[in-house]
């Protein structure tokens, strides 16, 4: 059949078949429904291989409509475009922060540690403004002067973090009393004491007693844990154990308690779903200079995005279990 007149033939990359499939795929919101249903797949069974294909799928649309607005409209439209579409997102980014104080409004949960009050994958907004917690006062706080005391048995000079510590010495008195009887185990940072006992955790669907931080001791008045304060996010040290395998990251964890000493502040911070304190880890408490800002709201999945573009493909340890008592 001839060709009718008015018609134009294409040719070149716009006359070829790939350009025609790529073009039915986003003008037919075909890519939108594999993004949409390689990440519900994900959800349900968590593998890795329907992350990478929801990641890989998201870029074929940002490509292709950037390939096909090239073809259609000319290089130089398309780029305006985009630079506008980056502007806007500039103006959203630095227009949030400034509404709600913080340079960083935005934020996705990557581990499991604050399960269940806050879940991996999701996405916080944050507020800068001061976080609730337990307010005390020190006349200092050396939280480098570490010790532990076992009922019956006396202190033991550690000067490292419990959890380091048996890690190279289990069968001392302090970690056998972690284990087996962890009610009569307390240890010191300074003025603080931690003490310890049985907390009720869910694992794999099962409930089972393990240890854990069960009060907090300052100035001799004792004060039991709970998920009161505010959560956070804070920017690690160097030298912090939550630093080591891949340098200072940002920690999102529950302010529990503030302490004030030498006109400093301190936030005693800890993770929902861990037995034990950040400070007890061998991470330094988090100031207030190193405070992204505090969780005001949080928005179920859309984190995972951030996540699987920045290569956190894989779930980490832990998000198989939850403290359901403490």
């Amino acid at each position: 059949m001839e060709q009718g007149k008015g018609e134009k033939k294409e040719t070149g990359w716009k006359g070829s078949e790939e350009f025609k499939i790529l073009k039915k795929l986003i003008e037919g919101k075909y890519l939108y429904a594999f993004i949409i249903i390689s990440f519900i797949l994900f959800l349900l069974t968590k593998s890795p291989i329907f992350s990478i294909l929801s990641v890989m799928f998201v870029l074929i649309l940002l490509i292709g409509e950037s390939v096909i607005g090239t073809a259609e409209h000319g290089a130089k439209k398309e780029l305006v475009e985009i630079g506008v579409a980056v502007a806007a997102a500039f103006v959203i980014w630095y227009g949030m922060g400034f509404v709600l104080s913080t340079n960083a409004p935005l934020n996705a949960i990557v581990s499991c540690s604050m399960l269940p009050n806050l879940e991996r994958g999701d996405l916080v907004i944050l507020q800068g403004a001061e976080p609730k917690g337990v307010d005390v006062s020190v006349s200092e706080f050396d939280f480098t002067k570490i010790s532990a005391s076992v009922q019956g048995l006396g202190e033991f000079e550690t000067n490292i973090s419990l959890a380091q510590y048996c890690g190279y010495f289990p069968s001392e008195a302090p970690c056998r009393a972690y284990l087996e009887a962890p009610e009569k185990l307390t240890e010191k940072y300074g003025p603080i004491e931690f003490k310890h006992g049985w907390c009720t955790s869910l694992i794999q669907g099962a409930q089972q007693k393990v240890p854990c931080v069960k009060s907090v001791v300052v100035n001799g008045k004792e004060y039991a844990y709970g998920h009161l304060g505010d959560t956070i996010v804070y920017t690690t040290l160097p030298v912090d154990q939550f630093s080591a395998s891949t340098g200072p990251k940002e920690i999102i964890h529950r302010v529990f308690m503030k302490v004030h000493a030498g006109g400093q502040t301190y936030y005693l911070t800890k993770g929902d779903n861990n037995d034990r304190f950040d400070l007890q880890y061998n991470n330094a408490p988090a100031t207030p200079n190193r405070t992204a800002g505090k969780v005001v709201f949080r928005v179920p999945y859309l984190g995972y995005f951030k996540l699987f573009l920045f290569g956190y493909i894989s779930d980490p340890l832990g998000c198989d279990r939850y403290f359901t008592n403490f």
